[in-house]
């Protein structure tokens, strides 16, 4: 069976997390995210059970997919988005209302 190379990405404030491994090419995308383990280092992810992961956004270099449908390609940046506090228009327009304040 063929490999290819993945990575999987997860982020938060505090930490970022980039893991590659090598899978079987015609692994999915949550194949991959189970096998890279990223769940370990973040506590928000690691209290998930795999149906749970599987309702997370998920994107492949910044482009949200369908994880169930999305064949993988070698060198694919397998992306886990968390939820926003806040849409960067709402940041935005706190820190101009703050700003004005002073």
């Amino acid at each position: 069976m063929e490999k290819i190379t993945v990575k999987v990405a997860y982020a938060t404030l505090k930490l970022q997390k980039v893991i590659q491994l090598n899978i079987k090419s015609n692994s999915s995308v949550m194949d991959a995210i189970i096998e890279s383990k990223i769940f370990n280092y973040f506590d928000e992810l690691s209290s998930l059970n795999h149906n749970q992961l599987s309702l997370l956004p998920i994107g492949i270099y910044g482009k949200k997919i369908e994880p169930s449908t999305y064949q993988l390609k070698d060198n694919d940046r397998i992306e886990i988005y968390r939820k926003l506090d806040q849409s960067p228009n709402q940041k935005r327009l706190k820190r101009q209302t703050d700003y004005q304040k002073n």
